[in-house]
């Protein structure tokens, strides 16, 4: 028998998120207990903006744990926490997005904190982003998100079926029929998946040339997702 566990927006400092599987019995020792998978819905970063620095060296202890495990038992989903890493936030550096940061959190009630950070960042889409949404990035980070997806560790979409049978699809975000229109897939998780895996695969053969040769070339999952 396996037990699955279902892991959603894995938020949170590494010691917790392993009390939380320990908890469950879903350990032993300090890895996966052998009868275990476990399928991380993805966003493995960004949850303190007050202490971003570590907050960020927690996300990346998890998210390598995570990934040190054989892929049939860790399934890793791509959140936009983690995609922004290698699409946003992808030719960026530590100093730099540093610099952003803390002049965005300066910029906190000014009625024209868009504009003035706009000149300030053009680079940056915008302050809340930089300073609240993906407050703790790396370079590290990107790194190994890059890694993870030219390795075929990170997924759009997995399938799994309810204690009653019924097959559904897991993935960070949700389908609609937008979604199902722009992909032209059947509304059958099956077909769901697969269109999702097919267009991370494109996206990933798009720019694992550039990649390679040290290009920061933004991975694009459009038209459905917009960075």
């Amino acid at each position: 028998m396996t037990r699955t566990f279902v892991m959603g927006d894995a938020q949170a400092p590494a010691a917790t998120l392993m009390a939380v599987l320990d908890r469950h019995g879903a350990l032993r020792g300090d890895r996966l207990a052998d009868d275990v998978v476990l399928i991380s819905i993805g966003d493995h970063f960004d949850y303190d903006l007050h202490d971003p620095v570590t907050a960020g060296r927690e996300g990346l202890t998890f998210l390598r744990w995570l990934a040190s495990h054989d892929p049939a038992q860790a399934v890793l989903l791509l959140g936009n926490h983690d995609a922004a890493r290698v699409m946003e936030l992808v030719a960026i550096s530590d100093e730099r997005f540093a610099q952003a940061r803390a002049f965005a959190r300066a910029l906190d009630g000014d009625p024209a904190r868009d504009l003035r950070f706009a000149a300030a960042f053009p680079d940056l889409p915008t302050p809340g982003l930089v300073g609240r949404d993906y407050a703790s990035f790396s370079v590290a980070q990107r790194d190994l998100v890059r890694a993870l997806l030219l390795a075929g560790r990170f997924h759009l979409a997995r399938t799994g079926a309810l204690p009653d049978g019924r097959p559904v699809v897991l993935s960070h975000a949700g389908v609609t029929r937008r979604e199902l229109a722009l992909l032209g897939a059947a509304d059958a998780p099956v077909a769901i998946a697969a269109a999702l895996e097919a267009l991370l695969a494109g996206a990933i053969a798009a720019v694992r040339d550039d990649w390679a040769r040290g290009v920061a070339t933004p991975l694009s999952l459009a038209p459905v997702h917009a960075a």
